[in-house]
C-alpha cells in the first residue's frame, strides 16, 4: 500500500487494472501554515499573478492577512469577494456560479479562501478557464477540498459536476481550530458515513455492475482510527484531533479523485441529506450544514443496513413483491406531489433506474441469489449504528433529527423520496424494491433515537 503522502502528485498502476492519477501536488497541514502560501506557490512554480476568491466572512478569517501576504512578496494581486445574502451564506448554485464568472479578472491562478461553497465555486471556475487553483482551508467541514468534483445545486436539483482539484490545499490549524464548532463537527458527520457509502458502492458494483476499487476505501480507512478514537478531542478542539479530522477529509477527497466518482464518500445517507436541502429550498426555509445532516442520516442508513441484513431474503416470494409495485401513474402522482417543481428534474434521474415488472423481478432474483455474498461483503465495511452515534455525540455532533433544524415527519418523507433524486443504486433503492424500507423506517427512527423529542 502506497503511504498517503506519496499519492501526491503521483500517477500509479492499480490492482483494479487502471491508472490512477493524483492532480493535488502538495498539502501543508500545520500551524501557521497560511504564511507558507507564497512558499508553496514559487515550490511549485505557479505564476506570479492571481486573483483570492472569498465571501465576507472568510475574508475576514485569512482574505486580508494573505492579500499583505502575497502582495509583499511581489504577487499580483487581485481579488473577488463574493457578499453573503441578508441572513443568509453564499451558494454554490448556478447564478453564483455565473456571477463569479463574470466578476473574475483574466488571470493564471485561482486561490480560494474558504471550506465547502468557496472551494466548490472556485474549482468549477478553474477548470471551466482551464487554469490551476490553490485552496486556503477555513474549516474542517468537509471533504470535498480535494475531490475532482463540484457539488451545485442547478434547477434546484442537488448535482455534482465534474472539475479538477486543486494543486495545493493549505490548511493552517491555528485557524481550524477556531473554526464554528457546528463546522467542525460537520465535518465529522462527514467522515464517518464512509462506511455506509462504501458499502453502497460495493453493493452498486455487485447488483449494477458498477466499478469498484478497493484503494479508496483502504485509503480513508487507515484514518479512521485517528477521529473515530478521540471525538472528545475534537469537541474540545484539541490541535492534534483536529489534524486527524482534517487530515481524514483531505484524503477522503482524494479517494473520490481515485475512484474517478464521489462513491467512496456519498452513498444514501448523502441522498437523505441532499433532498432535506432540496425541500427546505422549496418552501423557501434554511437548511442545516451538510456535514451535521449527513451525520444523522448516516445513523439511520446504518441501521437500515443492519436491519435490510438480518432479514431472509432468499425466501422473499418475488411475485408478490413485484406485484406490489407502484404503477407508473401512482409513482408521477407521487413524484409531482412530493418535488413540485423539481419533479420533471427528478423523474429525469430515477429513469436511469426505472424499469419494467420483468426487468425488476429478474434484478430482485439475482440480489436473492446472490445474498449470501452481499451479506457477507458489505459487513465488513459497515460500523455499527450505536458506535457512529456514540463517536458524533461525543463531540457535541448533531445525533437526532431535531438537531438538524427539521420535523421527524419531513425527515421520514426525506427517507422515502431520497432515492429518487439520483441514479446511483444505494441500500435505500434495495431495501425499497423488496419493500423492506416502509417496513423499517419508524422502527429504525424509534430504536436510533433519532426521533426522540
Amino acid at each position: 500500500m502506497i503511504m498517503p503522502d506519496e499519492l501526491l502528485g503521483a500517477s500509479f498502476q492499480c490492482e483494479c487494472g487502471r491508472t490512477h492519477t493524483v492532480p493535488v501536488r502538495k498539502i501543508v497541514l500545520e500551524e501557521g501554515a497560511y504564511l507558507r502560501l507564497p512558499e508553496v506557490l514559487e515550490e511549485l512554480s505557479l505564476p506570479r499573478e492571481l486573483c483570492l476568491i472569498a465571501d465576507d466572512n472568510t475574508y475576514g478569517v485569512l482574505g486580508s492577512r494573505l492579500l499583505r501576504l502575497l502582495s509583499g512578496k511581489d504577487y499580483r494581486v487581485r481579488e473577488v469577494v463574493l457578499p453573503s445574502p441578508p441572513g443568509g451564506t453564499v451558494k454554490a448554485d448556478q447564478p453564483t456560479t455565473d456571477k463569479l464568472q463574470s466578476e473574475l479578472p483574466s488571470v493564471p491562478l485561482l486561490v480560494a479562501i474558504g471550506s465547502g461553497t468557496i472551494n466548490d465555486l472556485t474549482k468549477l471556475a478553474a477548470f471551466r478557464r482551464n487554469i490551476p487553483y490553490v485552496v486556503v482551508c477555513t474549516a474542517p467541514s468537509m471533504n470535498g477540498y480535494t475531490s475532482s468534483i463540484v457539488a451545485l445545486t442547478t434547477e434546484g436539483l442537488k448535482t455534482t459536476s465534474e472539475a479538477r482539484p486543486p494543486v495545493a490545499v493549505v490548511a493552517d490549524l491555528d485557524v481550524l481550530v477556531e473554526a464554528p464548532m457546528e463546522m467542525i463537527t460537520a465535518g465529522l458527520g462527514d467522515i464517518v458515513s464512509k462506511p455506509v457509502s462504501t458499502a453502497d458502492w460495493k453493493l452498486a458494483q455487485i447488483v449494477s455492475g458498477e466499478y469498484f476499487c478497493s484503494r479508496p476505501i483502504e485509503l480513508v480507512t487507515r484514518f479512521e482510527p485517528l477521529f473515530m478514537g478521540n471525538p472528545q478531542g475534537i469537541q474540545r478542539r484539541q490541535p492534534e484531533a483536529i489534524r486527524a479530522l482534517t487530515e481524514a477529509l483531505l484524503y477522503s477527497g482524494i479517494s473520490m479523485v481515485i475512484a474517478g466518482s464521489s462513491s467512496p464518500a456519498s452513498g444514501g445517507e448523502h441522498l437523505i441529506s441532499h433532498t432535506l436541502d432540496m425541500q427546505a429550498d422549496l418552501a423557501g426555509r434554511k437548511h442545516d450544514l451538510h456535514g451535521r445532516q449527513v451525520g444523522v442520516t448516516t445513523l439511520f442508513a446504518a441501521a437500515l443496513y443492519e436491519r435490510v441484513l438480518r432479514e431472509d431474503v432468499p425466501s422473499f416470494d418475488l411475485d408478490a413483491i413485484v406485484g406490489r409495485a407502484t404503477g407508473s401513474r401512482q409513482l408521477d402522482d407521487s413524484l409531482d406531489s412530493y418535488w413540485g417543481r423539481l419533479a420533471e428534474v427528478v423523474r429525469k434521474e430515477l429513469s436511469f433506474k426505472a424499469s419494467g415488472r420483468e426487468e425488476s423481478r429478474n434484478r430482485l432474483a439475482t440480489i436473492r441469489e446472490q445474498w449470501g455474498r452481499i451479506a457477507a461483503e458489505i459487513r465488513g465495511f459497515l460500523r455499527p449504528w450505536s458506535q457512529i452515534r456514540d463517536v458524533l455525540r461525543q463531540a457535541g455532533a448533531a445525533t437526532q433529527i431535531r438537531d438538524i433544524g427539521v420535523s421527524v415527519e419531513q425527515f421520514r418523507e426525506a427517507v422515502l423520496h431520497a432515492r429518487e433524486m439520483r441514479r446511483r443504486y444505494t441500500v435505500l433503492d434495495l431495501s425499497h424494491e423488496f419493500r423492506l424500507l416502509e417496513k423499517h423506517v419508524d422502527g429504525i427512527l424509534g430504536e436510533t433515537g433519532l426521533a426522540a423529542e
